[in-house]
């Protein structure tokens, strides 16, 4: 039961996040909204592709908390680039 609707809430969870930040993006950058939601899309997706590859073979050499703590890293670059972009709005 867990194993089904996991998944589903997950998914839903993800969906508001994506929106709401291509929202943000697009009122912030609104004459570019159109390229700007193609590269966020495209580095979403090699994200996807690259970063599941990299835990699994980090995870081969170095164990699966070593593979997972590429989570932690990108959730920390993630957060820097994040306070860098709000710094620089303020001015």
């Amino acid at each position: 039961s867990v194993l089904l609707v996991a998944p589903s809430a997950i998914g839903l969870a993800v969906a508001v996040i994506v929106r709401t930040s291509l929202a943000f993006a697009g009122d912030r950058y609104a004459g570019n909204a159109g390229t700007l939601f193609g590269v966020l899309l495209t580095l979403a997706q090699v994200g996807g592709i690259v970063v599941p590859a990299l835990i699994g073979q980090i995870a081969e050499r170095g164990g699966l908390g070593a593979g997972l703590s590429v989570l932690v890293v990108n959730c920390l670059a993630v957060a820097l680039v994040s306070r860098r972009a709000s710094r620089a709005s303020r001015g």
